[in-house]
């Protein structure tokens, strides 16, 4: 009997483990455990619910449940598996036999086992648990805290505007060089790449640092200079009981001060992993997503990317262009926020009719297309005071085959308009989401005692940034650890 059950909770288990695999695969893409324990710890609190989602979560769930029975019924009924056996082939044969209970137990639990191993095996490989077990088990304590030494925002009164330029900033999901790396045979970016060529673009924005590897890490290092961390001995609550990290400084904190209009325009809704709150508390930006666009009476069903995401990027793209017109016959200075999802893993979106490959490299040639026509009407309406810059949030979280034979994958980033003048050196040295900040503020003009904010130095800066300074590995080792300075900005 304990052999029985041991057996039938190890079926559970397994069950769970691997419908658990499989949704955050699904959903997410390859995505690591330091990112599912930050969206576990904070996403109930800023959780978005969507009918069709509840819907497949309760039939999955049903489903489940349905198997642990069959495993339930195949470990303690097996008399009643020898009985309807028997009755069957008598039926058809005119025979019968009789089942060994040890040895089918023993089978069925080697089954059993073997599955829980490999549902393990890939849930390591995928998620990196045992480096983050590991990690919690042996934290460090640094005699030295790397954020304190590092971390420097100017005060307010002391940033300067001679000139306010508008600066047009589009988040690009998953957006990566890799995708026309000369390794590959063929461009799965023609478009986007011919455009980065023909202006200016970094080498080497990093694609792997700790915080910074999903969205709102990314818009978190944008904002703030800083990676995404939940203090070590922080209530979650404390994320977005009044604003998003309270007491740390963001561009837009300075932008919002200066009288920028701060708008954001997305298909998705902002409430997702807490966009909304952030982009609210730090520049009070007005926000157009999904939730504004249903009100006004846009077609989801006629305008829908992603399944249960939202609304497909051109139709976002189209929205930020009439935000984009609206902001700039204000003749006031803004920062308009283009946020864009259809490459996001594991399938992205692409209408069925422009489909070629069957897989997500389908999505990144539409976006390619959809995304090149926006710059280009861009280019033909914005003036001498107007900086568009486009990157990519993170890499893609999915392993694709030509992904191997690309010695080094890098974030897509291309700048355009009145820059201010870029160091030579700059363009091939190491860059992170974490320098974004201060370029973003000093593309709009900003000028204070250095080209630092938070952990980033601008891509206008002849100072070399963090990651050039420290190299990749030391750099993503010393973002790590716990940190009572970090902790101290909720």
């Amino acid at each position: 009997m304990k052999n029985k059950i041991f057996s039938f909770i190890l079926a559970s288990l397994t069950i769970w483990l691997a419908s658990f695999y499989w949704i955050i695969v699904k959903v997410f893409g390859n995505i690591d455990c330091y990112q599912i324990a930050w969206h576990l710890k904070v996403i109930p609190l800023v959780t978005v619910y969507d009918e069709d989602i509840i819907r497949h979560a309760i039939q999955l769930i049903f489903f489940l449940f349905i198997l642990m029975y069959l495993f339930y019924y195949l470990i303690f009924k097996v008399n009643k598996i020898e009985h309807g056996i028997n009755k069957l082939s008598h039926k058809l044969f005119n025979c019968s036999f009789s089942i060994n209970e040890k040895i089918y137990i023993s089978f069925l639990s080697v089954i059993i086992i073997s599955s829980f191993c490999l549902v393990s095996y890939k849930i390591n490989a995928r998620f990196h648990v045992k480096e983050y077990i590991a990690y919690q088990l042996n934290k460090e304590n640094p005699k030295e805290d790397f954020y304190e030494k590092n971390y420097f925002v100017p005060k307010i009164e002391e940033i300067s505007f001679k000139r306010k330029n508008n600066v047009i900033v589009i988040l690009a999901e998953s957006l990566e060089k890799t995708f026309y790396a000369p390794e590959i045979s063929k461009s799965y970016l023609p478009k986007l790449e011919k455009f980065s060529l023909e202006y200016i673009s970094n080498d080497n924005y990093n694609i792997g640092i700790h915080g910074l590897k999903w969205t709102i890490g990314a818009i978190t290092a944008w904002n703030f200079g800083l990676p995404i961390k939940l203090g070590y001995n922080v209530d979650p609550n404390s994320y977005f009981s009044h604003t998003f990290l309270p007491k740390a400084l963001s561009i837009f904190d300075v932008l919002k001060k200066n009288n920028y209009n701060l708008s954001m325009v997305m298909g998705s809704s902002s409430d997702f992993a807490g966009c909304k709150i952030l982009c609210q508390t730090h520049g009070g930006f007005s926000i157009y997503d999904r939730d504004y666009f249903e009100k006004q009476g846009w077609d989801l069903q006629k305008y829908s990317g992603i399944k249960f995401w939202g609304y497909n990027d051109k139709f976002t793209m189209d929205r930020a262009f009439d935000e984009f017109i609206h902001l700039k016959n204000k003749n006031e200075p803004f920062v308009l926020f283009v946020q864009l999802i259809d490459t996001h893993a594991p399938d992205g979106y692409c209408p069925k009719e422009n489909k070629v490959y069957g897989d997500i490299r389908d999505a990144f040639l539409e976006f390619d297309k959809n995304l090149y026509a926006f710059l280009d009407k861009l280019k033909q309406n914005i003036d001498d005071h107007t900086i568009v810059m486009v990157i990519g949030d993170h890499g893609l979280q999915l392993e694709l085959d030509f992904f191997s034979y690309v010695k080094q994958r890098k974030i897509y980033n291309v700048f355009f308009g009145n820059l201010p003048d870029i160091p030579s050196n700059k363009l091939q040295e190491k860059m992170t989401a974490l320098d974004i900040a201060p370029t973003i503020l000093q593309s709009a003009g900003a000028k204070w005692e250095n080209d630092q904010f938070g952990l980033g130095i601008s891509l206008f800066s002849k100072e070399s940034t963090l990651i050039e300074k420290y190299g990749e590995k030391e750099f993503d080792r010393l973002l790590t650890p716990e940190s009572k300075f970090y902790d101290n900005f909720f």
